[in-house]
């Protein structure tokens, strides 16, 4: 390479010729090279940056959802540890003392036995779930075929009011219930416990996403309840297709839901 004013030999790609001190002019030829290839790293580096801002994105999306999968799948390990310690769900004898409500406004008590003489039905899943009847706010007596005539799949959780772990899973379905209320239909049944104290936990809680009842024994018809959270989820032909005891994660709720949608009668 050679200085355009004294033709001095310089090294390649100089800018100023050491021996005039002159600034080197580049050729036309040049100048249209670099220009191409300025113009090639323009147009080139958008579409690095789209792809750094992309692999970010997958980066964030794929950690979000290994956090979720893996919180759950951890939960559920948990629950399940706790199911076989007998400790995540709380029996009728745990019940702690509650003074009565003084309230003058209280709801009335209803009687909910049925009448006459019944034997205890274990529910088999697979099969028919067991006639049963509940009381609601209103005072009206709401029965399984009343729940069959909605055609929906039904999710049945019986619950009291100082069980720790029937609140804690309820407040997983109601986000569930949001989710499915087109094709599911939540019922929260409360054992023994007072009209009052129910409507007032049931308001506390904002469980309006399902239907709230309750009945005086531990018991659903000839179904006898020994522990709380006890969840009955139906297929909308009222077959029992998964009975559960214990609290459950969010992720083993929305399983048994899709398995009561996706329920066919052999």
């Amino acid at each position: 390479m050679y200085c355009n004013e004294c033709q001095s030999e310089i090294p390649d790609n100089s800018i100023i010729c050491y021996v005039c001190g002159k600034k080197i002019k580049k050729s036309p030829q040049e100048q249209k090279l670099e220009e191409e290839s300025n113009s090639m790293n323009i147009q080139i580096h958008p579409v690095k940056l789209s792809l750094v801002i992309v692999s970010a994105l997958i980066v964030l999306v794929g950690s979000y959802l290994s956090y979720y999968f893996i919180n759950d799948y951890i939960q559920q390990k948990k629950l399940e540890e706790q199911y076989l310690a007998g400790t995540n769900y709380v029996t009728k004898e745990e019940e702690p003392t509650v003074e009565e409500p003084t309230d003058s406004e209280t709801i009335e008590p209803t009687t909910n036995e049925i009448p006459g003489e019944y034997e205890e039905v274990v529910p088999v899943e697979g099969t028919m779930m067991p006639d049963f009847h509940f009381t609601n706010f209103l005072g009206e007596t709401i029965t399984l075929q009343d729940l069959l005539s909605t055609n929906k799949a039904i999710y049945i959780t019986t619950f009291t009011t100082w069980c720790t772990y029937c609140t804690r899973e309820m407040a997983d379905m109601t986000t569930l219930a949001n989710n499915y209320r087109d094709v599911l239909q939540f019922v929260f049944i409360d054992l023994g416990e007072e009209p009052q104290l129910v409507y007032d936990y049931h308001v506390e809680h904002g469980l309006q996403i399902g239907l709230v009842g309750f009945v005086n024994t531990w018991a659903l018809g000839g179904v006898k309840i020994e522990a709380v959270p006890q969840s009955y989820v139906l297929a909308k032909d009222g077959t029992l297709v998964k009975a559960v005891l214990g609290e459950q994660s969010y992720g083993q709720i929305e399983q048994n839901i899709v398995d009561a949608l996706l329920y066919i009668k052999e």
